[in-house]
């Protein structure tokens, strides 16, 4: 937080502080790798899982450990569940 034309009024710094705050008090658990976000993304555009695989070049077991770990992060119950979540959590 800066200006470059005048320092900060003391509203400024105030709003700057609660903001700061309500970071700070945030939860951010939720933490995909980048090949989850991979993977939710192709389930997403309606791919099967062996089509994410393909397209991945990985095993299918690999994607199906992929969204089950996706899927317990976000709290959901399946995998168009998780990628509603991660959609509006504005993950994809």
């Amino acid at each position: 937080m800066a200006r470059d034309d005048r320092e900060l009024s003391d509203d400024e710094l105030t709003q700057g502080l609660k903001i700061l705050e309500q970071l700070a008090a945030a939860k951010f658990t939720t933490r995909l790798t980048i090949e989850e976000v991979q993977t939710l993304k192709l389930a997403a555009q309606g791919f099967s899982q062996k089509e994410i695989a393909s397209e991945l070049g990985i095993a299918e077991v690999t994607v199906k450990a992929r969204l089950t770990k996706s899927k317990d992060k976000l709290g959901a119950r399946n995998t168009t569940h998780a990628v509603s979540i991660a959609l509006a959590e504005r993950l994809l």
